[in-house]
């Protein structure tokens, strides 16, 4: 999928956020957003959760912005920006190098905690060497608990990208051993899980799913299989827990060269990044310009139907967000420089609503939809 390009990520500074709620500031825009007279939250971080709201992470050269939108009209509900620097920042967002490319939904709700308080990310370790699995605090932009002893004769952190689960961070350490703490930790006291049976982790229910590219990756919630997207050659693929990176099956056209087909009979299907399971056999995709529901085959071994739920455009669209009854859904489209946030019910046929516009030249993500 081709998408705007910004700088690398950065890690939050600490700063006074500037927090605009029930409709005030300017983080996105909708076109017919009506006045908010809603009071302000003794604390506005909760009202990034309210009932009936898509968050939506954004950010530029500069800052990152988290906003509430109502999926109802697009009036911002509530929002607040931190500053950037070079050193660190969210895991996998905002030009992480190493990302694979949109995070399927599963992991964008990973990277913030329940609360919205804490954001899961990266930072250089001492002398700008390898990688410290961290969290930074989205009231005040800071990282989040000590750090490493840059005076401490070690060696430099080489940290997978770390996810929120049962409120703390979990993370792949230099050693390729599952670890977990407390944000308040200091990662020395981070508690040892065992082997980790690859070098980047996400989470099913309460079990791990490891990968080369967990952050493109959508987990059955039964944890057995998994959809992922394959970035060498491009295309969608089933794989079972355990299973090695090639024992999988190919469920779409790759874009590359080469790459094998989908089984025979296999509904046919362009490139698609999977994005979240409706249920046991049906799954949301993205490809470059459309919105895919999924059913497969029992075994999961082939597509049965695939049907676009998108009118045909040639707008990019992708980050599909499911509202929460799985009825209907929220998703991005880039058309030229304009991105917008936009909702639609789960059929084909149907049409989709603008909520509103995202900042020009700004890098956006839908974590959720409350």
């Amino acid at each position: 999928m081709s998408r705007r390009r910004l700088v690398r990520a950065s890690r939050l500074l600490p700063l006074i956020l500037s927090v605009a709620v029930a409709g005030t500031g300017a983080a996105c825009s909708g076109p017919d957003a009506p006045e908010a007279t809603a009071p302000q939250s003794p604390d506005p971080i909760a009202d990034l959760r309210s009932p009936g709201t898509v968050l939506v992470l954004h950010c530029d050269q500069k800052s990152l912005t988290l906003t509430a939108l109502s999926s109802d009209d697009g009036h911002q509900v509530a929002t607040i920006t931190a500053a950037r620097v070079s050193d660190g920042g969210p895991s996998y967002l905002c030009g992480d190098p190493l990302t694979s490319g949109y995070p399927s939904t599963g992991m964008l709700q990973q990277l913030l905690a329940p609360d919205a308080a804490r954001l899961a990310g990266w930072a250089r370790g001492p002398g700008d060497e390898g990688f410290l699995a961290t969290a930074y605090d989205t009231r005040t932009g800071a990282q989040v608990g000590p750090g490493l002893d840059p005076d401490d004769f070690a060696a430099s952190p080489e940290d997978s990208r770390p996810v929120f689960h049962d409120g703390k961070l979990w993370y792949v350490d230099r050693d390729k051993r599952l670890r977990s703490r407390s944000t308040e930790q200091p990662p020395e006291a981070a508690e040892d899980h065992g082997p980790a049976g690859a070098l980047k982790v996400i989470f099913a229910g309460d079990s791990p799913w490891y990968g080369q590219e967990v952050d493109t990756t959508a987990v059955h919630p039964s944890g057995r299989y998994a959809a992922e997207f394959d970035g060498f050659w491009g295309n969608l693929r089933i794989r079972e827990r355990d299973a090695s990176r090639n024992d999988v099956v190919v469920l779409s056209e790759a874009l590359a060269a080469g790459a094998e087909k989908p089984p025979p009979g296999s509904a046919p299907l362009p490139p698609c990044r999977p994005n979240y399971w409706l249920d046991d056999a049906t799954m949301v995709c993205s490809s470059q310009s459309q919105i895919w529901r999924l059913t497969l085959a029992p075994d999961h071994g082939s597509v049965s139907k695939a049907e676009p739920l998108l009118p045909d455009t040639d707008r990019q669209t992708y980050g599909p967000v499911p509202a929460p009854d799985k009825r209907a859904f929220a998703f991005l489209a880039e058309q030229g420089d304009t991105t917008a946030v936009y909702r639609q019910a789960l059929s084909s046929g149907a049409q989709p609503t603008k909520l509103a516009d995202i900042p020009e030249f700004a890098e956006a993500y839908l974590i959720g939809w409350s």
